[in-house]
């Protein structure tokens, strides 16, 4: 794994045999608008895993 400091993400990612298995090519410094971390779950069941064992 190759890591950038400045950019705080894996920039490449190599298998054992030297494969690249992901390659970082571009990045945006721009703010991530927050609708980008709405979350969009209508018509899905909302499990609670934590509020099912609380009893236990």
């Amino acid at each position: 794994m190759c890591w950038s400091a400045t950019a705080k993400l894996p920039l490449l990612i190599q298998a054992a045999d030297g494969r690249t298995v992901w390659r970082v090519t571009s990045v945006d410094h721009k703010a991530i608008p927050d609708q980008v971390f709405s979350i969009h779950d209508a018509g899905f069941i909302r499990n609670d895993a934590n509020a099912d064992i609380e009893r236990d």
